[in-house]
C-alpha cells in the first residue's frame, strides 16, 4: 500500500489536503492572498508587506483598504462557511 503525505497545519496539526483543497477555485487574487497568508505561519503579515506581494510595481493609492475589502469578502464567501478566517491581530487593520 502507498502511503501518501497530507500536509498538516503547523499551529493545529489538523490536515491540511482536503481541507483547503477548496482553495484551488478561488481566483488568482484570492488565493495569492491566502497563500502569502498562510506561508507567513502563525506570527502573520503586516498590509504593508502583503500589498508589496500582492502589487509588487505598486498598487492602488487605497491599497490596504482595498486589500482589506478583499480579505472581508474571502472570509464571508470562502474562508468561513468552512471554518477558516484570515483575521488582524486585537482586531485592527492589519497594520
Amino acid at each position: 500500500m502507498d502511503s501518501i503525505a497530507v500536509e498538516v497545519c503547523p499551529c493545529c496539526k489538523r490536515p491540511l489536503e482536503h481541507e483547503l483543497a477548496f482553495l484551488a477555485h478561488l481566483s488568482a487574487g484570492y488565493s495569492l492572498i491566502v497563500k502569502y497568508v498562510r506561508r507567513a505561519g502563525p506570527e502573520g503579515i503586516a498590509s504593508d508587506d502583503l500589498l508589496d506581494l500582492l502589487y509588487p510595481r505598486g498598487g492602488p493609492e487605497t491599497g490596504v483598504k482595498a486589500l482589506w475589502d478583499r480579505v472581508y469578502r474571502l472570509n464571508r464567501d470562502h474562508l468561513r462557511p468552512r471554518g477558516f478566517e484570515i483575521v488582524a491581530p486585537g482586531g485592527g487593520n492589519g497594520t
